[in-house]
């Protein structure tokens, strides 16, 4: 019973969508984006549109003005400069100014580097005055000749010189138009197109027409043929010699009117270069169809832009061929391109195939439609056929879902137990037809004859086949596996040993260059030739996306790549060389960039299934539209926060921030961009930023060089880069370099000569100190002659003899120990530059022992020094002052007759200097006795050596020495002794 209800239910289900499938027709309409308050706009009340000539599209709206750069929606009011928010009619001067007509009968501009300015304030003020025109407002702005043309509803036309900034002409006065003519001041004006040379067309709203001006070619014409009640709306001019208004069309020649063709509907029309768009409204109704239109008198040419109605207030065709549309109500549309429309949207197309004459099947699973080349989509539930696929130009099509067919599946059911049914692959060449099925290659001959050309379980799964003749048949499956059928065999078509390793979504056979292709799902496409492989593409070569779905070849030997992403094709030269191009790569022209499906209609006409829908588009309009530039513009370049742009900057103005703008209005932002600051570095940055920041930019010459990426792949370069210099600092420049340079080797040279100089003067200073050693070592040994002279030894050796002769042996004893202990001294100390002050001291005790024993003690001697000397840490001279102490014996103190001989020898110190004094009471120099000769040059010689000495040695120290004889005398001046005093430095060593 459930199953008897189920079947009834399901009965009247299918019949009720069959009913609706039969009313389910759609027309096809343009790819156009809407833009409203949610995308940026102030306002959804848009009265004009215009694109400048640098590529930027303004928008007038009743809460201000906008320029639209493809990113953002910028808005212009009261507070930055207009005089009002109402923006009527939009124009570009020769200067790149923007006029604009407010609502409130003011004229302002806006300048390129966007100041806004008012003008004409005070002729208007007086115009409007004299004529008694305080309300209302200027509806349209053209620009002819340097020259304004507004018109008013109320008042009319004007003329007013962009030169001079004064009114030159309005329609009211030089034309004549009175009361006399019956017109009420409800006056127009309409420029046909954008030459601003053609017609202007004046029209008036009155209750009785007996005379209705029309400006015509710049001369007034009249005509009177029009009686009617009244005019409901403002008529325009359609086409040179076509005007419209009250649901008439009018033609018009030799200044008469030729006929009148009344119509069932109204229209309001604009005119951008050639195209004509009408809004064509209902009877009762404001809003109503955009169409273009070649033809006005022919209805059946007009083509739909829109499929919603809409209250048109301006339309233009842009430099790429998109057209824009403002709206009462709807805000902003925007149509790309005139070559690409949609099918049909929300449908997950992952099928197309040819479907009878003139149709094509779409669709997937339950949802499958029909599409005819009268533009019209119909939900339709009737099976495919064989029939109706087989036919037409021979196609290789794999598809994104595996399909059914009755046929094939009836057959397959009959005769191969447990195979699928699914179908993915489609060769078809005129009356025959092969199919993958699961892991099977089905042969159909004639639509009738079905065979199985193999069936290998031990293969996986068949994803994809083609021809390379008519006797081989290429197919890829599991695991990046390659096979060829010929001959009823398979065999392997990968030969040199390659191993793909990824499983392949789709392969195509390109006869001419005996290439295969095979895509894969992420890891991009790869090409074998004769066996053996050729190349492997990715993102990196330019391919939109490694996710390919499937491969089409056209009938030019294009191949087409259709990815998750978008479209590439790839054009493979003569020499194996491949060109790799790209097609709705970053737009929104498709209705998803997940491109499932293509199918080349003829040689111009793809059909694009995507996971949200069908486009059908012209591929050889857009290749035409690729060949236009996009408009690419620095907007700020700024160097130190500063916008100055110059040709050079001082070294430390090294922050650059460059901000740029391309203009591609189909890629709602999303654009790729890539920079280099050449001289800097070669390597190019790409992005999707407009901004591009340099910090620390060291000095040197520089370019910034930029390109933009259009929607088909092709680099579009900055036409003037900018070209600047950053200066070195001071430092750095030549003429500072130079000069320290210079400095610099001035000062190397004064140093090397100083040091050559103080080398020489250390050479005489070592040569001097070296003459001034030998000198001293020469004084010292003299010294040490002087008092080993043979006549002390000889003596000294005498007396020895003398001692022992006499039998005074303890006397000859300790004389010979004395004599020899002096000698040991003397032969150490001379070893000596400097010796300790006890050391000399007691050498001199020695000596002075020696000596009185020798001269049977006529003389005594004393050796004193301060309590406080440290005599072991004074050093002296070896040997010094032994000469002075032999010479006060020898001819002081031995040449006294009578009294006492005293010797005395003391030493003190005082700061720095050590002072020695040797003291006798002998007779002095002036009566001694003369001496032999020999003795007398001996003790002179060393009192003199004793002075060379101290001389040397203040040399060798640099301090100062002192040596005096001082003859000593008594209470009556007669001589009683000489006193010698030496003050040598106390610290010679250490």
């Amino acid at each position: 019973m459930r199953l008897y209800l189920l079947i009834i239910h399901l009965f009247f289900l299918n019949l009720n969508l069959f009913g609706q499938s039969a009313k389910d027709i759609n027309r096809l309409e343009y790819v156009y984006t809407n833009f409203t308050t949610r995308d940026g706009l102030p306002s959804n009340e848009t009265y004009c549109v215009l694109q400048d000539s640098r590529g930027y599209i303004w928008i007038g709206t009743d809460r201000g003005l906008v320029k639209y750069d493809g990113y953002e929606f910028k808005i212009y009011t009261t507070e930055d400069g207009l005089t009002s928010n109402v923006i009527f009619g939009i124009a570009e001067d020769s200067n790149g100014n923007i006029w604009m007509t407010t609502s409130n009968l003011t004229l302002c501009y806006i300048t390129p580097n966007e100041v806004i300015k008012e003008s004409n304030k005070g002729d208007l003020g007086k115009l409007m005055d004299i004529h008694n025109i305080h309300n209302g407002f200027f509806d349209t702005i053209k620009i002819e000749n340097d020259s304004l043309l507004l018109s008013h509803y109320e008042f009319g036309f004007l003329e007013i010189s962009l030169i001079t900034s004064k009114i030159i002409r309005n329609g009211i006065l030089d034309y004549n138009v009175n009361d006399s003519l019956n017109c009420s001041s409800n006056i127009g004006v309409h420029i046909v197109n954008n030459n601003y040379q053609n017609n202007i067309f004046i029209s008036a709203h009155v209750n009785e027409i007996r005379d209705c001006p029309i400006l015509y070619n710049q001369q007034l014409l009249r005509y009177v043929n029009v009686k009617n009640n009244s005019f409901e709306q403002r008529p325009y001019s359609l086409q040179d010699s076509l005007y419209y208004f009250n649901n008439s069309i009018y033609i018009i020649k030799n200044k008469d009117i030729v006929e009148v063709i009344p119509l069932n509907y109204r229209i309001h029309a604009f005119r951008s270069n050639q195209y004509t768009f009408i809004n064509k409204l209902d009877k009762y109704n404001k809003r109503g169809d955009v169409f273009i239109v070649d033809n006005i008198l022919d209805e059946s040419s007009w083509v739909k832009l829109l499929n919603r109605k809409i209250r048109l207030t301006s339309a233009i065709e842009d430099n790429k061929g998109g057209f824009w549309f403002t709206s009462v109500e709807h805000g902003l549309f925007y149509v790309p391109s005139k070559d690409n429309r949609i099918i049909k949207r929300g449908v997950n197309v992952k099928g197309i195939l040819p479907y009878g004459d003139n149709t094509m099947f779409l669709g997937r699973g339950n949802q499958k439609y029909i599409y005819n080349i009268n533009g019209e989509v119909v939900i339709h539930y009737h099976p495919l056929s064989i029939a109706s696929i087989m036919g037409g130009k021979d196609k290789n099509i794999t598809l994104s879902h595996p399909i059914q067919i009755p046929e094939i599946t009836n057959w397959i059911l009959k005769n191969e137990a447990l195979s699928s049914k699914d179908i993915s692959t489609f060769l078809i060449r005129q009356n025959r037809i092969k199919v993958l099925s699961g892991t099977k290659l089905i042969d159909i001959v004639k639509g009738k004859y079905i065979r199985t050309l193999f069936h290998n379980w031990h293969l996986s799964r068949l994803y994809a086949l083609d021809e390379i003749d008519s006797n081989q048949i290429v197919f890829g499956y599991k695991n990046g596996k390659i096979s060829i059928f010929k001959n009823d065999s398979i065999y392997p078509y990968i030969i040199d040993g390659y191993t793909l390793k990824y499983d392949p979504r789709d392969l195509k056979y390109t006869k001419e260059s005996k290439i295969l292709a095979v895509s894969t799902i992420g890891n991009g496409l790869f090409l074998f030739k004769n066996g053996s492989f050729l190349n492997k593409l990715t993102v990196e070569d330019g391919l939109i996306s490694n996710t390919i779905n499937q491969l089409m070849l056209d009938d030019n030997n294009r191949l087409w790549i259709g990815t998750n992403k978008g479209i590439n094709y790839i054009d493979i030269n003569a020499n194996d060389s491949i060109s790799i191009g790209s097609l709705f790569a970053t737009s929104r022209g498709l209705l998803s960039p997940n491109v499932q499906q293509m199918y080349m209609l003829n040689d111009s006409i793809m059909l694009i299934g995507t996971d949200n829908g069908l486009n059908e588009v012209n591929v050889l309009g857009l290749e035409r539209e690729k060949k236009s530039d996009v408009p690419l513009f620095i907007n700020m370049f700024s160097v130190n926060d500063s916008l100055e742009f110059k040709k050079e900057f001082d070294y430390d103005e090294n922050d650059i921030t460059v901000t740029y703008t391309a203009l591609e209005f189909n890629r709602y932002g999303n654009i790729n961009y890539r920079y280099r600051l050449k001289g800097l570095s070669n390597n190019w940055i790409s992005t999707k930023e407009r901004k591009a920041v340099f910090t620390g930019v060291i000095p040197g010459h520089y370019i910034f060089e930029l390109d933009v990426q259009n929607e088909y792949g092709d680099w579009i370069s900055l036409e003037h880069p900018p070209e600047f210099t950053i200066r070195k600092p001071y430092w750095k420049t030549w003429w500072f370099i130079g000069s320290i340079t210079l400095i610099g080797i001035l000062i190397i040279g004064g140093a090397l000569y100083y040091y050559i100089s103080n080398l020489k003067k250390e050479k005489v200073f070592l040569e001097n100190e070296q003459q001034l050693s030998n000198e001293l070592n020469e004084s010292q040994q003299k010294a040490l002659s002087a008092q080993l002279n043979p006549h002390f030894v000889f003596n000294s050796l005498n007396s020895i003899q003398n001692f022992i002769l006499t039998k005074r042996t303890e006397l000859s004893s300790d004389y010979l120990s004395m004599f020899s202990k002096l000698m040991r001294f003397v032969f150490e100390n001379s070893k000596k530059l400097y010796v300790p002050l006890s050391d000399e001291i007691e050498a001199l005790r020695l000596y002075l022992e020696l000596e009185q024993v020798r001269h049977n003690h006529k003389f005594k001697y004393e050796i004193t020094s301060e309590n406080h000397l440290k005599t072991s840490e004074i050093f002296l001279p070896s040997l010094l002052i032994q000469p002075i102490i032999e010479n006060a014996i020898w001819h002081g103190l031995l040449h006294k007759i009578e009294g006492d001989r005293l010797l005395v020898v003391n030493f003190s110190s005082k700061g720095e200097y050590l002072y020695i004094e040797v003291k006798d009471n002998g007779v002095g120099r002036g009566v001694s006795k003369p001496r032999p000769q020999i003795i007398k040059k001996q003790r002179s010689s060393g009192v003199e050596l004793t002075k060379q000495r101290l001389h040397l040695l203040s040399q060798s120290t640099g301090l100062s020495t002192h040596f005096e004889i001082i003859d000593l005398c008594d209470e009556t001046n007669n001589s009683s002794g000489t006193c010698v005093q030496i003050k040598i430095p106390i610290n010679l060593v250490g």
